[in-house]
Protein backbone atom coordinates (compact mmCIF):
# COMPACT_ATOMS: atom_id res chain seq x y z
CA UNK A 1 0.00 0.00 0.00
CA UNK A 2 1.15 3.63 -0.83
CA UNK A 3 1.39 6.05 1.93
CA UNK A 4 -1.77 7.70 0.61
CA UNK A 5 -4.02 4.72 0.97
CA UNK A 6 -2.30 4.80 4.55
CA UNK A 7 -3.58 7.12 5.32
CA UNK A 8 -7.23 7.21 4.01
CA UNK A 9 -6.77 4.02 5.80
CA UNK A 10 -6.03 5.49 9.38
CA UNK A 11 -8.84 8.46 8.85
CA UNK A 12 -11.47 5.54 8.33
CA UNK A 13 -10.77 3.66 11.45
CA UNK A 14 -10.38 6.86 13.48
CA UNK A 15 -13.72 8.34 12.18
CA UNK A 16 -15.08 4.60 13.19
CA UNK A 17 -13.34 4.84 16.47
CA UNK A 18 -14.82 7.95 17.11
CA UNK A 19 -18.22 7.02 16.07
CA UNK A 20 -18.50 4.08 18.07
CA UNK A 21 -17.22 6.25 21.58
CA UNK A 22 -20.10 8.46 20.70
CA UNK A 23 -22.79 5.74 19.95
CA UNK A 24 -21.79 4.54 23.57
CA UNK A 25 -21.69 7.94 25.34
CA UNK A 26 -25.41 8.67 23.35
CA UNK A 27 -26.36 5.58 24.84
CA UNK A 28 -25.66 6.04 28.30
CA UNK A 29 -27.38 9.57 27.74
CA UNK A 30 -30.36 7.64 26.60
CA UNK A 31 -30.22 5.21 29.45
CA UNK A 32 -30.16 8.04 32.25
CA UNK A 33 -33.43 8.17 32.67
CA UNK A 34 -34.43 5.08 33.39
CA UNK A 35 -33.61 6.21 37.17
CA UNK A 36 -36.43 8.39 37.05
CA UNK A 37 -39.02 6.43 35.83
CA UNK A 38 -38.15 3.59 38.50
CA UNK A 39 -38.82 6.85 41.14
CA UNK A 40 -41.91 7.01 39.67
CA UNK A 41 -42.77 3.79 39.42
CA UNK A 42 -42.18 4.00 43.74
CA UNK A 43 -43.99 6.75 43.98
CA UNK A 44 -40.79 8.80 45.17
CA UNK A 45 -41.60 11.76 42.62
CA UNK A 46 -44.70 13.41 41.92
CA UNK A 47 -45.23 12.95 38.30
CA UNK A 48 -46.42 16.82 37.70
CA UNK A 49 -42.56 17.68 39.31
CA UNK A 50 -41.14 15.66 36.04
CA UNK A 51 -39.65 17.98 33.31
CA UNK A 52 -41.26 16.11 30.20
CA UNK A 53 -40.01 18.41 28.04
CA UNK A 54 -36.31 17.16 28.14
CA UNK A 55 -38.22 13.74 26.74
CA UNK A 56 -40.06 15.51 24.00
CA UNK A 57 -37.58 17.49 22.47
CA UNK A 58 -35.09 14.21 22.83
CA UNK A 59 -37.69 12.02 20.96
CA UNK A 60 -37.92 15.31 18.27
CA UNK A 61 -33.81 15.19 18.46
CA UNK A 62 -33.62 11.57 17.91
CA UNK A 63 -36.18 11.51 15.22
CA UNK A 64 -34.77 14.01 13.05
CA UNK A 65 -31.23 12.83 13.40
CA UNK A 66 -32.36 9.12 12.42
CA UNK A 67 -34.04 10.66 9.40
CA UNK A 68 -30.74 12.42 8.62
CA UNK A 69 -29.10 8.96 9.09
CA UNK A 70 -31.25 6.98 7.17
CA UNK A 71 -31.15 9.95 3.79
CA UNK A 72 -27.13 9.98 4.52
CA UNK A 73 -26.94 6.14 4.72
CA UNK A 74 -24.82 6.45 8.01
CA UNK A 75 -25.33 3.48 10.43
CA UNK A 76 -24.05 5.36 13.68
CA UNK A 77 -26.54 7.66 13.04
CA UNK A 78 -29.20 5.24 12.35
CA UNK A 79 -28.60 2.68 15.28
CA UNK A 80 -27.87 5.66 17.79
CA UNK A 81 -30.67 7.35 17.37
CA UNK A 82 -33.27 4.92 16.86
CA UNK A 83 -32.55 3.64 20.31
CA UNK A 84 -32.55 6.68 21.37
CA UNK A 85 -36.12 7.46 19.87
CA UNK A 86 -37.46 4.22 21.09
CA UNK A 87 -36.13 4.56 24.70
CA UNK A 88 -37.18 8.14 24.83
CA UNK A 89 -40.76 6.94 23.16
CA UNK A 90 -41.49 4.38 25.86
CA UNK A 91 -40.07 7.12 28.82
CA UNK A 92 -42.46 9.78 27.43
CA UNK A 93 -45.39 6.83 27.44
CA UNK A 94 -44.86 5.56 31.19
CA UNK A 95 -44.68 9.14 32.13
CA UNK A 96 -47.85 9.99 30.97
CA UNK A 97 -48.97 6.60 32.40
CA UNK A 98 -47.94 7.39 35.61
CA UNK A 99 -49.04 11.09 35.71
CA UNK A 100 -52.55 9.84 34.50
CA UNK A 101 -52.94 6.66 36.69
CA UNK A 102 -56.77 6.95 37.50
CA UNK A 103 -57.36 8.21 33.85
CA UNK A 104 -55.68 5.22 32.04
CA UNK A 105 -57.65 6.59 28.74
CA UNK A 106 -56.20 9.70 28.96
CA UNK A 107 -52.71 8.61 29.35
CA UNK A 108 -52.89 6.07 26.26
CA UNK A 109 -54.46 9.15 23.92
CA UNK A 110 -51.60 11.00 24.55
CA UNK A 111 -49.18 7.91 24.53
CA UNK A 112 -50.86 7.15 20.73
CA UNK A 113 -51.15 11.25 19.70
CA UNK A 114 -46.78 10.71 21.18
CA UNK A 115 -46.25 7.89 19.03
CA UNK A 116 -48.20 8.74 15.74
CA UNK A 117 -46.76 12.10 15.50
CA UNK A 118 -43.28 10.87 15.59
CA UNK A 119 -43.70 8.55 13.58
CA UNK A 120 -45.36 10.66 10.83
CA UNK A 121 -42.46 13.21 11.42
CA UNK A 122 -39.75 10.62 10.61
CA UNK A 123 -41.54 9.33 7.27
CA UNK A 124 -42.03 12.38 6.44
CA UNK A 125 -38.69 13.78 6.47
CA UNK A 126 -37.09 10.07 5.66
CA UNK A 127 -39.13 9.05 2.86
CA UNK A 128 -41.40 12.28 1.68
CA UNK A 129 -39.03 14.88 1.30
CA UNK A 130 -35.97 13.53 1.29
CA UNK A 131 -33.87 15.95 2.18
CA UNK A 132 -30.84 15.52 3.84
CA UNK A 133 -30.20 19.15 4.57
CA UNK A 134 -33.59 19.57 5.78
CA UNK A 135 -32.83 17.15 8.30
CA UNK A 136 -29.67 17.72 9.59
CA UNK A 137 -30.71 21.92 10.30
CA UNK A 138 -33.83 21.11 12.17
CA UNK A 139 -32.04 18.24 14.01
CA UNK A 140 -29.16 20.43 15.17
CA UNK A 141 -32.31 22.88 16.36
CA UNK A 142 -33.83 20.58 17.79
CA UNK A 143 -30.46 19.63 19.58
CA UNK A 144 -30.28 23.00 21.07
CA UNK A 145 -33.96 22.55 22.10
CA UNK A 146 -32.52 19.44 23.75
CA UNK A 147 -29.89 21.33 26.11
CA UNK A 148 -32.56 24.52 27.10
CA UNK A 149 -35.20 22.03 28.18
CA UNK A 150 -34.42 21.83 31.60
CA UNK A 151 -34.67 25.10 31.83
CA UNK A 152 -38.53 24.20 31.61
CA UNK A 153 -37.93 24.23 35.50
CA UNK A 154 -35.95 27.70 35.78
CA UNK A 155 -39.06 29.21 33.88
CA UNK A 156 -41.87 27.95 36.08
CA UNK A 157 -39.48 29.03 39.14
CA UNK A 158 -39.19 32.69 38.03
CA UNK A 159 -43.28 32.10 36.81
CA UNK A 160 -43.69 31.40 40.56
CA UNK A 161 -41.66 34.26 42.23
CA UNK A 162 -42.65 36.99 40.17
CA UNK A 163 -46.16 36.42 38.98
Amino acid sequence: MSDNQNAIADTVAFKSYVGIIGNIFAMLLFIAPITLMIKLHKNQVDPLKVPFLVMMMNIMNCVLWLAYGILAKDIFFMVCNGVGYSLNLIYLCLYFIYRWRKDFKQALVFCALSVISAMFILVLIAFVFLSKGAAQYSAMIFNIFMYAAPGQKIVSLFHYIFL
